[in-house]
């Protein structure tokens, strides 16, 4: 007998024949499906030419106002090559736009601590940063460098744009001020000292030789020059402030070290009721005003410490995600109701927070999650058709080619769509799994879609309610929009 297929006899093969209806019922529905990819081809291509248009003529109004931009501009690539200029820094510098392009940045000029800053960008993937400049060949005249990364659509480093801000204007008056300063600060505050101390001088020796009217006169003088020093103080104080920085008081710490300090703060809080709090994670460095954002976590954990008892315990995990650090708290034996969680802030969805039993996790920060898609049919070719249409959105595609396989599957991967095929092989059909999904409790929220070849009569469609229907051959286009639609 021969033998092919690694080893099989040929009537051991299970070869899966096809009537001349089905074969011709399957070719027109393909052909009906290639006159629906037509049409949808023409339409998008219609679209991309809008679309190309519309990017023409914002183009040239970006261009137009990047030229009349009163700062420099000068963009470069990832490579640290020169790819554009806009107008004002070709006047500025003396430089033009077809002699600079393709040049290196370190060639056309030479501005201190530039390339040390952008390799410290590139290092700390850092999105901004500047510098102030003073050219050799100007005495008098200061530019400030604001640095901002260009980033493509995966986040991936494609260059920075460096604008070139005069501020010569900013340098004098800050001379004026600094002059001032000292002159409030030597002129008018020294002196004010001293005219205070002396007045409490002679009111404590002479305070029992006066009336009660000069008494008050005294304490009237001390108290106006009280008040007179402290609006120079905070005169004084204001006046030193050079940016934001001085204010929030930023700078470089490591996520652990942050977070002892709030654990030492904490300590008396945790340990009178029993507390136990663990930290866990990676070492994450920094760039943060620390005091702001150790207040922020310490007045969460003393929010949470006052619902514990000497079963809770609290698990600090800090990890890294692209460019921001993502601190959790996980929580054991925590006793509260769920109307308790406003103590936490009013906009709980921004804290991603998930509730299960008396166990509690509290994620500091945006959780961005896949939204689960299930096709479910038993033609490969359908699946993956679906699959690659849903490909233009970051889906997380689940698959199955059975009723039963598509039960399961709800059930343990809780999907947020289910794309199911009416016709399926098995003891369910599609009816039957969507009209189980919509009685049980867990599952009938989430939306089922109909994509199906069969046109089925309303009173069908009525006992298994499916949220949509989607008649083959379909339309992609109408199909992502609409699913789109449902998990956007």
């Amino acid at each position: 007998m021969p033998k092919n297929n690694g080893g099989k006899s040929v009537s051991q093969m299970r070869i899966h024949t096809y009537s001349r209806d089905e074969i011709l019922r399957k070719l027109e529905l393909s052909q009906r499906q290639i006159l629906i990819f037509s049409r949808d081809l023409a339409r998008v291509y219609r679209a991309e030419k809008a679309t190309r248009r519309l990017l023409q003529i914002v183009h040239q109004k970006l261009r137009a106002i990047v030229d009349s931009m009163s700062d420099g501009m000068l963009a470069i690539d990832e490579r640290l090559f020169v790819s554009d200029v806009n107008k004002t820094f070709e006047r500025v510098f003396n430089l033009s736009q077809d002699k600079l392009k393709g040049m290196p940045l370190a060639q056309v000029f030479s501005v201190p601590g530039l390339q040390e800053k952008l390799r410290y960008m590139q290092e700390k993937k850092l999105r901004f940063a500047s510098l102030e400049w003073q050219p050799e060949k100007s005495v008098e005249q200061f530019y400030q460098v604001n640095i901002s990364e260009i980033q493509g659509q995966k986040k991936e480093n494609k260059g920075y744009v460096l604008l070139f801000r005069d501020i010569t204007e900013r340098k004098r008056l800050e001379r004026l001020k600094s002059r001032f300063v000292t002159f409030a600060s030597h002129e008018i505050r020294t002196p004010l000292h001293g005219l205070i101390g002396f007045l409490n001088l002679i009111y404590e020796n002479l305070q029992n030789r006066l009336n009660d009217e000069e008494k008050h006169h005294f304490r009237l003088l001390i108290e106006s020059g009280e008040n007179l020093r402290c609006i120079i103080e905070e005169m004084l104080q204001v006046s030193t402030l050079k940016d934001d920085s001085t204010l929030m008081n930023l700078k470089e710490i490591s996520v652990q070290e942050l977070l002892q300090t709030v654990l030492k703060r904490i300590s008396f809080n945790a340990n009178a009721v029993g507390v136990e709090i663990s930290l866990v994670g990676e070492d994450v460095a920094l760039f943060v005003d620390h005091q702001l954002i150790a207040k922020a976590i310490e007045s969460i954990l003393k929010s949470i410490i006052g619902y514990a008892n000497y079963e809770t315990s609290i698990q600090i995990h800090s990890t890294k995600e692209m460019e921001t650090c993502k601190i959790t708290l996980f929580c054991k034996n925590i006793h509260f109701d769920d109307t308790d969680l406003d103590v936490f802030g009013d906009n709980q969805s921004s804290m991603d927070t998930q509730i299960c039993g008396r166990n509690r996790m509290w994620n500091l920060g945006c959780n961005a999650k896949c939204k689960k898609v299930l096709i479910v049919d038993d033609e490969p070719e359908i699946r993956a058709m679906i699959k690659e249409t849903l490909a233009i959105d970051d889906y997380c595609i689940l698959e199955a080619d059975s009723g039963e396989n598509a039960l399961a599957k709800v059930l343990s991967e809780r999907p947020d769509l289910v794309l199911l095929d009416v016709k399926l092989p098995g003891i369910l059909d599609g009816l039957d799994v969507c009209r189980q999904m919509k009685h049980n409790p867990h599952t009938r929220t989430i939306p089922v879609f109909f994509v199906t070849a069969i046109q089925l009569p309303p009173e069908r469609l009525k006992l298994a309610t499916p949220d949509e229907v989607f008649i083959k051959p379909f339309s992609p286009i109408s199909l992502l929009d609409k699913v789109s639609e449902v998990l956007d």
